[in-house]
């Protein structure tokens, strides 16, 4: 039967008071406990306990209603804070720099740039050992110049060097303006060349010692004029028989991407011509009996063996080969002393204008060979004197703005045992076909 009428009121529960139905299915939630810890525990004692929990909160005054902050008081007497006694930290000044070398992008031990985030393998910056106290990076480091003259020693308006830390004033370098801007401009130190070839009579302990130390040496008393016009007739006349083959043959192509075994291609306008009958008796000053092997002695050892030799011909209008080393380190932790050199020999003399070999002394050392911080040279040699370097310097032929040819006779010397199998592979080049005779 139905009944029209005010609707009955539901009685709420006050969540204050719990029933059991409520505590049984929330008990996790109110206690806190896990439920893997709970399965144990009777289900008498949890009501008892939540029940007891409710009396409790109910007692004690509800702090629901937020209260303005102007009328809230401190419901505890005010204690003032004490200050804890932190120990300072000091903080490393490379933690935020890259895990990879900047140079070669391996990981490893990395020497860290205390100015900027760039981080170096010690090999690829020229270093052997870590260096005591603060290190920055070469862009770093050239930005830390003096704060006085290198000349005076006073202050003022200085002109910086773009290579060291050095500064100066324009008067003190006899400069009447700044440099430009887009100008390089280095200091007398760094434009004073770092080798400079011995001007006295041939001393084999002198000349060694710039051997071992820069990579280069320059030996005078090698040939007669009579000798070098002898090589420099032989190997005109072999040039040409080589040339006149390679255009009868139609080779050129060949002799542009490969090269032969006697007659390649190392540049633009520059060959390598090999003449065997410079290793032949009547050729002596050239291999046994030649002036210059005591030295090459004193700085390979007394056990060495002639590798390969041949001509090396500029012709006017060559173009300038880019920087290389002829070998690598045999080692790449520690520098090893010279294993094998080459001796240059000019049949003409070496002048700026024929294209002289230019040369990075120091470069020759361990991790020394991208920036040794020296200026590049030539060294000016004249006919009868003879150039001998290490096979790892760096360095390049200039190109040959002179109308003359520029011969260079080469002969690679090496310790006992060793090979170079790159430079003189014989698989790597063809035979030349015979030459034609005239």
């Amino acid at each position: 039967m139905l009944k029209f009428g005010r609707p009955r009121k539901i009685r709420r529960v006050n969540p204050q008071t719990p029933t059991k139905e409520s505590v049984l299915k929330d008990k996790n939630k109110k206690l806190g406990f896990c439920a893997k810890k709970l399965k144990d525990v009777k289900e008498n004692e949890i009501v008892k306990a939540v029940v007891k929990q409710g009396k409790e909160n109910d007692s004690k005054p509800r702090t629901d209603i937020r209260r303005s902050s102007r009328s809230r008081k401190p419901t505890t007497a005010y204690t003032p804070p004490v200050e804890c006694k932190r120990k300072r930290v000091k903080k490393d000044p490379t933690e935020n720099n890259v895990d990879l070398c900047t140079t070669c992008g391996k990981k490893g031990l990395l020497l860290c740039c205390e100015r900027c985030p760039k981080a170096f393998h010690l090999k690829c910056v020229g270093l052997k050992a870590l260096p005591e106290g603060a290190w920055l990076c070469n862009e770093c480091h050239d930005k830390e110049h003096d704060d006085c003259c290198d000349v005076c020693g006073f202050g003022g308006d200085l002109l910086c060097c773009d290579r060291c830390t050095l500064v100066y004033h324009t008067k003190c370098v006899g400069l009447d303006s700044v440099p430009g801007e887009d100008e390089e401009w280095l200091c007398p130190k760094c434009t004073k060349p770092a080798y400079a070839p011995y001007e006295g009579p041939d001393n084999l302990e002198i000349l060694s010692e710039n051997f071992v130390q820069y990579g280069l040496c320059r030996f005078k008393n090698a040939l007669t004029k009579r000798q070098v016009n002898s090589c420099l007739e032989l190997t005109l006349d072999r040039l040409h028989e080589a040339f006149d083959t390679v255009r009868r043959l139609g080779l050129e192509q060949e002799l542009i991407d490969v090269g032969f075994t006697t007659f390649k291609t190392r540049s633009r306008d520059r060959y390598d011509l090999r003449i065997p009958e410079f290793m032949t008796s009547k050729f002596s000053f050239l291999n046994t009996k030649a002036k210059w092997v005591p030295l090459v002695k004193q700085i390979l050892g007394n056990d060495i063996k002639i590798v390969h030799s041949g001509v090396m011909i500029s012709l006017p209008g060559s173009a300038t080969q880019p920087y290389h080393m002829d070998g690598p380190h045999l080692s790449d932790k520690k520098h090893l002393p010279a294993h094998i050199l080459n001796v240059f020999v000019p049949l003409v003399d070496l002048t700026p204008e024929v294209g002289p070999t230019e040369f990075v002394p120091t470069s020759h050392l361990l991790n020394n060979y991208w920036d040794p911080g020296v200026k590049p040279m030539t060294v000016n040699a004249a006919q009868g004197q003879c150039i001998l370097f290490d096979y790892r310097i760096k360095h390049r032929g200039l190109g040959n703005k002179s109308n003359e040819k520029r011969p260079v006779i080469y002969i690679t010397y090496a310790k006992s045992g060793f090979k170079d199998v790159k430079n003189f592979s014989k698989k790597r080049y063809k035979k030349l076909p015979k030459l034609s005779k005239y």
